[in-house]
């Protein structure tokens, strides 16, 4: 789960929780809102933060971060240079 609050200033990672019944491990990942949100690119900034939570959590895995890396530097790649993921302030639904 992806998560962020304005009280987080820093990226965290919590879990793991394990579910024995459903067979699944997860972990939330809180995001540093005022971070993300007060970056000259938001969108970059997100996924900046989201590849650097998905290492920390695989990490605990002795999974190879270079992996991860790579798949998300081509995520970068084709998402920002999507328009249709263009980040506009006037459509976030963020009561904030």
């Amino acid at each position: 789960m992806i998560s962020t609050k304005k009280s987080k200033t820093d990226l965290s990672i919590q879990g793991p929780s394990i579910s024995k019944k459903h067979k699944m491990v997860d972990y939330t990942l809180w995001i540093p809102y005022e971070k993300v949100i007060g970056s000259e690119n938001v969108l970059s900034s997100y996924l900046d933060c989201v590849c650097e939570g998905i290492i920390l959590v695989f990490r605990e895995y002795q999974y190879e971060s270079s992996i991860v890396t790579k798949i998300f530097s081509d995520i970068k790649r084709k998402v920002l240079n999507n328009p249709e993921y263009e980040y506009r302030k006037e459509d976030d639904p963020s009561p904030w």
